[in-house]
């Protein structure tokens, strides 16, 4: 008689190697994915106000030559708003048109902005009912000089940035 042997099918003990690098894979592109819709999201928002004030700015500045009115841009930590001279008053009251309401950013986003060369320290741009505007748009079409950037989080490089030499004539950048 022969002996008869008895093989023991081995049971599966884990993964395989290709097993864990597919999973692998998958997870690093999953997460390239996520980070580029997360960054994406904050050099959008920074484009989009940037794009948003730049139009108001030039409504601002046609609105100021067919009224005959010179209008102000307030620049706070957290947003801007728009003033108009009352020279029956002989100071800056906010605009009434809807348009110029005040604006809050983004989480996350900020302005920066230079006066004729001259960085506007943010403890300068503090709410105070009384103060002047960092940007002067005149009846006769001119803008102050200014140069605004945007920057999103902790970057200190600018997404986006708006500026004007003086002449009345802006530019997006």
């Amino acid at each position: 008689m022969m002996p008869i042997s008895i093989r023991r099918i081995s049971e599966p003990r884990g993964f395989t190697l290709i097993e864990m690098l597919v999973t692998l894979l998958i997870m690093g592109v999953l997460a390239g994915l996520a980070t580029l819709a997360v960054g994406g999201q904050a050099q959008r928002q920074a484009n989009d106000e940037a794009q948003r004030l730049y139009q108001i700015l030039g409504y601002a500045s046609e609105e100021a030559t067919l009224a005959g009115e010179e209008y102000g841009l307030l620049v706070d930590d957290d947003g801007y708003g728009f003033v108009r001279f009352d020279p029956g008053e002989e100071q800056w009251l906010p605009a009434p048109a809807r348009a110029f309401a005040d604006h809050e950013l983004p989480v996350g986003l900020r302005m920066e902005i230079s006066v004729e060369d001259t960085p506007v320290l943010a403890a300068a741009r503090r709410n105070d009912a009384l103060r002047s505007p960092e940007v002067v748009i005149l009846s006769s079409g001119e803008i102050s000089s200014f140069h605004m950037d945007f920057v999103s989080g902790k970057d200190s490089d600018p997404v986006a940035s708006i500026s004007s030499d003086g002449s009345g004539s802006l530019v997006r950048e």
